[in-house]
């Protein structure tokens, strides 16, 4: 045989990249298919989120009742609609951040940014709608700044900016 190795390997190189396309693309569908399993994960991982978060507010409240400063959190019940309305929202955000997956950094890092972005500022009104459903919107806003202990009080302008930060973290 009289052909350079290159020649010989030439050929497979390019029937092999060919045949590579095809499945990339099946790939990339059987991802989009594959997302039940998935979804079982992301729901057990949305069910530990919101028990921890009641959890971790009863625990602080409970705290902060010994000092006599009532009403700083929302209430349980508040908290388990917030999470119920946050849920789908934090599906399709998962959706979204899937199917614009990371390649080219360029293009999916603030189509990535701004899908977290938008479900996280979507939390703070999530738990506003949580306490009016639940009636207990109205009922700690009336007193808030005589429960408070005087260090701990906000300037009427300041509320907004701790609610934007809030919304933020």
């Amino acid at each position: 045989m009289s052909a350079p190795p290159l020649e010989r390997v030439t050929p497979a190189l390019t029937t092999l990249g060919w045949r590579a396309s095809a499945p990339a693309a099946e790939a990339t569908r059987a991802s989009h298919r594959s997302f039940r399993p998935l979804l079982g994960v992301l729901t057990a991982f949305w069910i530990y989120v919101a028990l921890s978060n009641l959890m971790y507010a009863n625990s602080m409240q409970a705290s902060l009742t010994v000092q006599n400063i009532h009403h700083v959190f929302a209430p349980w019940d508040a908290r388990i609609i917030q999470h119920l309305l946050l849920y789908p929202l934090f599906i399709v955000s998962m959706r979204g951040a899937l199917r614009t997956g990371w390649q080219p950094l360029w293009r999916a890092l603030p189509l990535q940014l701004l899908c977290a972005l938008g479900f996280a500022v979507l939390a703070s009104p999530a738990l506003v709608l949580g306490e009016y459903l639940t009636g207990t919107r109205g009922a700690d806003l009336a007193g808030e700044h005589h429960q408070l202990p005087r260090d701990l009080r906000l300037r009427p302008g300041a509320r907004h900016g701790l609610r934007l930060l809030s919304a933020a973290a």
